[in-house]
């Protein structure tokens, strides 16, 4: 589980830099950094994925409550945030 929410995360930040640049007012900068950068996550995914395949010993179910835990906690603190004036 706790492989699969690192593998979540990095996804998150890489996702979120790739945008930054592309999504740019004044000039996007969609380079080959940013082309790396996405190959460079479905490689992750696949990676992933592969080795659940392959690998009898790891929990399927554990890979999916890792995936998803960082995305629960974007939206209790998005919701808190919200709610209570924090953020």
């Amino acid at each position: 589980m706790t492989a699969a929410g690192a593998v979540a995360i990095i996804n998150f930040r890489w996702l979120e830099m790739v945008v930054e640049r592309v999504v740019q007012p004044d000039r996007p900068s969609y380079d080959l950094t940013s082309i790396f950068r996405i190959i460079g996550r479905f490689a992750l995914l696949a990676g992933m994925l592969a080795a659940i395949a392959w690998l009898p010993h790891i929990d399927p179910v554990a890979v999916v409550l890792g995936f998803s835990a960082p995305v629960a906690a974007l939206i209790i603190e998005g919701v808190r945030g919200s709610r209570f004036g924090g953020g």
